[in-house]
Parts: structure tokens; sequence; C-alpha cells
């Protein structure tokens, strides 16, 4: 099945193209022996060398379709084999870029399986020197991986990209595929632009007012291109008019020397060339109007491109504003809870202050009363004690005897007698 194979790319090789029966027997052994997982250096020779479309897709189908360790591993066999790595004229991205479409239509979602693919077509879509494009591979990247990869149901997450090189690189490739001369359209470099500058990353030298003006410069050049192949084109024939009309005259003269009909192929010339002079102004102010009406649709191109940016931002705007308005909202209602709970909060703190206030003048009042009370108790108390502090002055000086010591003994008694019965216990 293999040797099948193998003989079918060496014919592939020599005409670069396969008929339909050879391609579908192709197809179908190349089918069955990917869906095994049987992989080896035969067929790394038959994925490398074979018709791209037909390899790639079935790779595809089998990457897709088996547990992603399984596909992984698959992958990083066939992306460092030698046919990859040679890449030879710039194959190897020209299958690479192709491959990461036909995974992304199976597969249905970004995975690590696509961001791998994807990094390593962009590898490959650069000569071996990194100095410029494959312009192959750059074409492929344009027409085939650029619609994918901005599709609107799915954009295509660069966030996985995070060497500074790499992102260069994707970003000088997507912008100049783009740019390719007459195949520059605003709105997709516009879209593909916004793709880019939505990841936040550096643009180095690319912003809108480039783009526009590159687009518009090659526009005038190939203009300019065109309506130099027209003028040259005009030269010629109207240097071969010419030079019919000399001969024509020549043979006139030599033929018939009559003067009469040499005034009248003269009169003819004078009326062929008047109306040559005509046809030539006329043809000139053709394209005058051509090339005014080129720089029209030129400007009214970027008068869309700019009515569209306008348009973006009025709706930006419009966004922010609304956005604004919605906060304006939640702002007032917050607002008004907070003026709620202050309100709350002030007439707690008079109801506080009213409780502290009226706390402090009972307080003072009982102080008052209790100082009042205090005072009283002990004028009484001083009153009761009166009479024992005489005596005790009138014995103070007296010689101490047994009958005195007695006496002095039962007064003190009674002097505690009546601190207890004023409330001073002594237990």
């Amino acid at each position: 099945m293999q040797e099948k194979l193998l003989d079918l790319v060496e014919k592939f090789k020599k005409n670069s193209k396969l008929s339909m029966s050879d391609r579908k027997i192709f197809d179908n052994e190349l089918g069955i022996i990917i869906g095994r997982g049987d992989y080896n250096n035969e067929i790394e020779i038959v994925l490398c060398e074979g018709p791209i479309d037909i390899t790639m897709k079935a790779l595809a189908q089998y990457l897709a379709h088996v547990d992603i360790e399984v596909a992984n591993d698959l992958l990083n066999k066939f992306i460092h084999c030698n046919g990859i790595k040679e890449n030879k004229g710039g194959t190897s991205g020209m299958r690479l870029v192709p491959l990461c479409c036909f995974y992304m239509d199976e597969k249905g979602e970004q995975d690590e399986i696509v961001n791998k693919l994807f990094l390593n077509a962009i590898k490959y879509a650069y000569k071996n020197d990194r100095s410029s494009f494959n312009k192959k591979v750059v074409e492929e990247v344009r027409k085939i991986l650029v619609p994918r990869i901005l599709a609107e149901d799915k954009k295509f997450d660069l966030s996985f990209v995070f060497n500074d090189k790499t992102w260069c690189s994707i970003r000088d490739l997507f912008i100049e595929s783009m740019l390719q001369g007459d195949k520059a359209n605003y709105h997709e470099v516009e879209k593909l632009y916004k793709w880019l500058y939505e990841t936040g990353k550096d643009m180095g030298q690319y912003n809108e007012e480039y783009l526009l003006k590159r687009i518009m410069d090659n526009e005038e050049k190939i203009n300019n291109t065109h309506q130099e192949k027209k003028v040259e084109g005009k030269k010629t024939k109207e240097k071969s008019i010419e030079e019919e009309k000399g001969n024509d005259k020549k043979d006139v003269v030599s033929k018939d020397a009559d003067n009469s009909k040499i005034k009248k192929n003269t009169d003819l010339e004078k009326i062929v060339g008047a109306i040559g002079t005509v046809v030539l102004a006329e043809t000139k102010e053709i394209s005058r109007i051509r090339e005014e009406q080129k720089e029209m649709i030129k400007r009214f191109d970027n008068l869309v491109f700019q009515l569209g940016k306008s348009q973006d931002k009025i709706e930006q705007q419009a966004n922010n504003i609304k956005d604004l308005y919605t906060e304006k909202q939640q702002l007032q209602v917050e607002k008004k809870e907070y003026v709620e709970k202050i309100e709350v909060l002030e007439k707690t703190i008079e109801n506080l202050q009213k409780e502290v206030t009226d706390q402090k003048q009972f307080t003072d009042t009982v102080s008052r009363n209790r100082e009042k009370q205090s005072e009283e108790f002990l004028n009484r108390l001083a009153s009761k004690l009166k009479i024992d502090y005489r005596d005790y002055l009138d014995a103070k000086d007296l010689e101490m005897t047994i009958d005195l010591g007695e006496n002095m003994r039962e007064q003190l008694g009674a002097i505690f007698s009546i601190l207890e019965k004023n409330g001073i216990s002594f237990n």
C-alpha cells in the first residue's frame, strides 16, 4: 500500500499533478494508512512531497479526531522531520498553512494543536534567512488563513503568543500579506488591523494612517503602470500610422506627378491630420476624465474608510454614554440610600445627645442631693457626738484614774454605738 503511494508521489513530482483516478486512489490509500495511525519514513515522504491538498487534508482529519496527546506526538514528528526542516522553495509553509486551515475546519475550535500549527505556519512563511517572505506562502496566508482567523462567529485568539519576536513576525506577515498590490481592500485591511490591535501588543509602524497611505500608494502605482502601458501602446500605434502615411506619400509622388492629385493627397493628409488631432485630443480628454474618476473613487473609498472609523467612534461613544448613564443612575440610587442612612444616623445621634444631656442632668441632681444628704448626715452625727467630744476635752488634761478610765471606756462604747446606728459598721 505504501509502495503504491510512493509510486504516485514520483508520478506527481514529474508532472506536478495527478489524474482524477490517481488522485482518488491516492486519497483512499493515504486515508486508510493515516487512519490507522501508521507513521514512518515512507509516510513522511508522502506527506512532504505528495499533492498538498490531499496529504494535508488527510493528516488534518486524523489529528482532529484522535486524543490530544496522540495528535501532539504525531504533529511533532511531522513538523520536525527533514522534509519540513529543509523547506525546499518554501514548500513547508505551503503545506503547514493549509494543514492549519483544514484542522480548524475539522476541529471547529481553537486548541493547542491549532496554536502549534499556526506558529509553525508563520515560521515557514518567511525564507530561511528570515529577511523576507516566501511569496507563495504569503498568498496562501492571504487567501485561506486570514478569512478563517477573522471569521465573525469564532475570532482567532492570539493571547497564547508571549514572545515579542514571534508577535512581530505574525504582525508583519499578516499586514504585509493584505497590502499586496491591487489585492488590498480598505475594509479587509481595517478588519485585520483591529484584530491585531485588540491584542494590546506593539503595532510598530502600523497605524490606520500608515495603512491607508500604503493602499493609496499601491493603487496610484498600479494606475500609473497601466497608464504608461496605454501611452506606450498609443505612441507605437501613432508611429506606425505616421510611417504608413510617409510611405503612402512617397508612393503617390513617385507614381503620379500630377499636381492636382498631389494637392488632393495633401488636402486629404491635412484632413486626416486634423481628424487625428481631434481624436488625440478627445483621447487625452477621456484619459483625463478616467484619471479624475479614479481619483474620485479613491477619495470616495477614503471617505468610506474614514466614515467607518467615525461610525465606530460614534458607536463607542454611544456605548460609553450609555454606560455612564447607567452608572449615574446607580450612583443616584446609592446616594439616596446614603442620604437616608445619614438622616437616620443624625436622628440617632440627636436622641443619644438628648439622652446624654438628660443623664447628665440626672447625675448632677443625684450628686447634689448626695452632697446635701452627706452634709446633713455629718451635721447630725457631729451634733450627737458633740457632748461626748466636750467630755473628752474636759478629761483630756486630768490624771488618769481607774474611775476616769472606766468612764472613758463607757463613753467610747456609747460613741461606737452612735456610729453604728448611723450606718457605720465595724464588722
